[in-house]
């Protein structure tokens, strides 16, 4: 197998516009209403909300006509995030400024056994497990609280760096907000709203002889200057852990479709298993091109309900400052 290489995404994966990661997941809404905000935000302070989704028809295509719409790793990474970043600005009585700069640190996902499908009525739910204190840095994002989550059939951990706010609280009783403005003010929320606006797209993309190395020049543009609140909403020009997200899924899917021979229209829908993302810090400018780089450790073929099914266990190596895995798993055509 010699070394294969295309000039963007499109190549390999066809238009943009009819792939759930080229344009389709900037076209979903996300909406998320009803908190139940513990006055805690210490070990075993539970939250919790509920998310809802709004997919067009045309959200992903392929030669068997539109995809049945499911709460995706993206969908769980950015409501996890929103109700995280919403019991953290609560609880420690954040600032809009002081919540701006609160930003994603580490990450993990895990998908459950059967896609969640009820885009109506998505549970979102979060713990405290951990909270690691810089009471002496008023100014800096030196203090950490990390959540598990559960969001519809997919569970995780996140954890967010940010200032103290008024400290470690431990009262009890819950409070309620029917939306996010009571917590955030009027402006969308970064990782709600903010994020598609992001747009990433691929040039010089490379396989090795071997299919197990993919790398590319990547480029996030932004459209439009609109201002918003929560989470990382400081740094507006920075990449962000949906950028990697989708820039790793669509790495992935050149990759595996070299290595099994196939193309897009051929194949079945790619399942994102487990996902980790680690992070540097809360800028990582977007004003230059960087290399994203993918790899695969471990590949595998296995029978599963009567069909052959290719399971793909992937490390990010690079991305704007941001590395990771996910574990992948699509069926193979007959």
């Amino acid at each position: 197998m010699s070394a294969t290489s295309f000039s963007s995404y499109d190549e390999p994966l066809g238009p943009r516009a009819g792939r759930y990661f080229g344009d389709g997941y900037q076209k979903v809404e996300q909406q998320l209403t009803g908190l139940r905000l513990n006055r805690s935000n210490q070990p075993g302070a539970t939250h919790s909300g509920t998310g809802r989704l709004v997919y067009p028809a045309d959200w992903s295509r392929k030669r068997g006509g539109e995809l049945v719409p499911h709460v995706s790793s993206l969908d769980t990474l950015t409501l996890a995030a929103t109700m995280c970043d919403a019991a953290l600005t609560h609880t420690r009585d954040l600032s809009p400024a002081e919540a701006a700069r609160t930003w994603v640190r580490h990450v993990t996902v895990r998908a459950g056994t059967a896609p969640h499908e009820d885009l109506d009525n998505i549970p979102v739910e979060i713990e405290v497990t951990s909270v690691s204190e810089d009471e002496d840095a008023s100014d800096r994002t030196d203090s950490e609280t990390t959540f598990k989550f559960r969001v519809g059939a997919l569970i995780g951990s996140l954890t967010l760096a940010h200032v103290p706010g008024s400290g470690p609280v431990a009262l009890p009783g819950v409070d309620h907000a029917e939306s996010l403005e009571a917590i955030f003010g009027p402006k969308p929320h970064h990782f709600l709203h903010g994020l598609k606006r992001h747009s990433l797209s691929a040039t010089d993309l490379v396989i090795d002889e071997a299919a197990t190395r993919i790398t590319g020049r990547h480029r996030i543009t932004m459209d439009g200057d609109r201002q918003y609140s929560g989470a990382e909403s400081s740094y507006p020009g920075s990449s962000s852990i949906v950028d990697i997200v989708v820039g790793a899924a669509q790495l992935s899917q050149v990759l595996l479709y070299r290595l099994d021979d196939l193309d897009r229209a051929r194949s079945n829908t790619l399942w994102m298993r487990k996902l980790e993302i680690n992070v540097s810090g809360p800028d990582r400018p977007t004003t230059e091109a960087f290399d994203g780089t993918a790899e695969v450790r471990r590949v595998s073929i296995v029978n599963r309900g009567g069909h052959r099914w290719r399971s793909a266990d992937m490390t990010i190596k690079e991305f704007n400052g941001m590395v990771g895995s996910c574990l992948l798993a699509h069926q193979l055509p007959d």
